[in-house]
């Protein structure tokens, strides 16, 4: 592969064509989620229908926190006798 990347940068300029053809094909995503299926077996096929399963996915696993409870804690206007070891 490097033999063939190192002939491209050589014709670069007698082959402009060559070098971006390169380019394009190494620049290109080709990943895209596999088919999933829901809970109920159903097999998802479109890209929406995926998004909206993850989103209920990660959305059922992380929890919102209670910031309604949040304990006071007093601030000492010093500190004495602190060891850092």
């Amino acid at each position: 592969m490097r033999d063939y990347e190192r002939e491209i940068a050589k014709s670069t300029k007698s082959n402009p064509k060559a070098f971006y053809r390169y380019a394009d094909s190494r620049t290109k995503c080709q990943t895209r989620f596999p088919d999933m299926k829901c809970e109920t077996g159903d097999e998802v096929t479109a890209n929406k229908d995926k998004a909206e399963l993850f989103n209920k996915f990660f959305s059922s696993v992380y929890t919102v926190d209670d910031v309604t409870h949040i304990p006071s804690i007093p601030i000492h206007k010093s500190l004495r006798n602190v060891l850092i070891s």
